[in-house]
């Protein structure tokens, strides 16, 4: 899951080590269950006990702008964004620039 790499800062200092680590890896898929943006309609039951959870376990939940802003200043970009059947969950298909 993709937000146990944040906070961001610690998040682009990953995703751009992974090219010294991976020097031939040109393509990368992240996913992450995001946190609902303000205004977007919610799976309460879901997103809510997502929620709680990671907040009790001190864990920061980026919603999908945080992680489209964090690719631009990361090595890696956005190239596409499947959603997926789980609430507030997406496949990002990433390629180093």
């Amino acid at each position: 899951m993709g937000h146990d790499l944040w906070p961001e800062s610690e998040c682009i200092a990953t995703l751009n080590s992974l090219a010294t680590i991976f020097p031939n890896a040109k393509r990368f898929l992240l996913s992450d269950t995001c946190r609902p943006s303000s205004g977007s309609e919610r799976d309460l039951i879901f997103t809510l006990g997502f929620e709680v959870i990671h907040n009790i376990m001190g864990i920061e939940v980026p919603t999908i702008e945080q992680w489209r802003a964090l690719f631009e200043k990361s090595i890696w970009s956005l190239k596409e964004t499947q959603v997926l059947d789980i609430a507030e969950s997406y496949l990002f298909y990433l390629e180093r620039d």
